[in-house]
């Protein structure tokens, strides 16, 4: 969303940029940036994929948050996870 905002403000410098799923058209012409209604409109894209989709991509969050809070974890794990060009070197690079 960022990207297509500052193509938006700079098409003299930014001459390409790719916002998936991003509800750009949502904040056209507005002051105010609600992040409830921005996470809503997201939400429901994911939604449109599959209605169990946005459940998954939390409980994926919770996992990962709880997973670097964990000092002891081996961070190969994650590294096969993500496919990691880099594997991580400790639990501060998660």
């Amino acid at each position: 969303m960022l990207a297509t905002w500052m193509r938006i403000k700079y098409p003299f410098i930014v001459d390409a940029a790719h916002a998936a799923s991003a509800p750009i058209y949502y904040y056209k012409n507005r002051k105010d940036f609600d992040l409830g209604i921005f996470y809503q409109i997201v939400t429901d894209n994911y939604k449109m994929h599959s209605q169990n989709c946005p459940n998954v991509i939390r409980e994926g969050f919770k996992r990962l948050l709880a997973y670097s809070r964990n000092s002891s974890a081996p961070t190969s794990v994650l590294s096969g996870y993500f496919n990691l060009c880099k594997p991580l070197r400790s639990y501060k690079d998660i």
